[in-house]
């Protein structure tokens, strides 16, 4: 945790335009928690590997716990901070109804709203989780399970933050009906996308350099032409 502090001291010291990024950040999530969502994606994308580092620091030697150890935590704490955002945008969001801050049509319904911002965090950490993973040289591999577990809870965290927008003239689908339903929906979607995470970091390994088996294939095949 300490690493992480003084990633982001120095990333502050020598990149001040972060600053400026991460107030906006919070702001938009604050004036904006009913499209909270569609922020923090795009910004997991980035916020994983926007970080000052030295040249010398990327030369130390690091066993494969350590760098999983140390990306992890990077992880953790940027859902973290998410987290508590994410929150106080919601909470803003109730306490001030008539404010500037522009509300979604799940505060209608505080039960399916807990539950998508489950939903919500749970995304939000597996996408920090692949990012890390991707960053240590892993690929996405498309398998059966993938499309139930990550795949289907993703489209249904999508269909419900698209059908909440503020600005649609239509009651949202999710407001017609009985609560418990499109909150136990949401719920087993977080279940399901919680149990990829589990399984995406019990599976998570540091590769080594593996040359393109295909390339290597043609390149010989062209060289035995010639």
């Amino acid at each position: 945790m300490r690493e992480y502090f003084r990633q982001e001291r120095l990333s502050f010291r020598y990149i001040p335009a972060f600053w400026l990024a991460r107030l906006l950040f919070v702001v938009m999530i604050i004036l904006l928690p009913t499209a909270q969502m569609f922020l923090m994606l795009m910004a997991a994308v980035f916020s994983y590997g926007f970080r000052f580092e030295t040249e010398a620091e990327s030369l130390i030697p690091l066993t494969d716990e350590e760098i999983k150890r140390m990306r992890l935590t990077r992880c953790h704490m940027i859902w973290l901070r998410y987290l508590i955002v994410g929150f106080v945008g919601i909470l803003l969001g109730y306490l001030l109804p008539d404010s500037i801050i522009i509300r979604g049509g799940m505060y209608g319904s505080p039960a399916i709203l807990g539950a998508f911002f489950a939903l919500q965090m749970v995304a939000i950490y597996e996408t920090l989780l692949e990012r890390a993973e991707g960053i240590t040289g892993g690929k996405k591999i498309y398998t059966p399970f993938r499309y139930v577990f990550c795949s289907l809870p993703t489209v249904i965290l999508f269909v419900y933050a698209f059908r909440g927008l503020e600005f649609r003239k239509k009651t949202a689908f999710f407001m017609n009906g009985a609560t418990w339903i499109h909150a136990g929906i949401l719920l087993a979607a977080t279940a399901l996308l919680a149990i990829y995470c589990v399984k995406l970091y019990s599976e998570w390994k540091i590769r080594d350099f593996a040359p393109n088996a295909e390339k290597e294939t043609r390149a010989a095949k062209k060289e035995k032409r010639e």
